[in-house]
């Protein structure tokens, strides 16, 4: 955070609130489930959907 923020700036406050509502877990769990979506739909067409998984 303190890399991209001002200190007391506005990019501070907002990524205190995502960090405090984990949002890193809500986004881990939408890029999941969009990928095994996305699996479902490749195995109906015939093709393979090939991702790295998220650390």
């Amino acid at each position: 955070i303190k890399q991209v923020t001002s200190p007391g700036g506005t990019t501070e406050a907002g990524l205190k609130v995502l960090n405090a509502r984990h949002a890193d877990d809500i986004i881990r769990e939408t890029i999941l489930a969009a990928k095994s979506r996305g699996d479902e739909l490749g195995e109906d067409s015939g093709y393979q959907v090939i991702a790295k998984p998220i650390k």
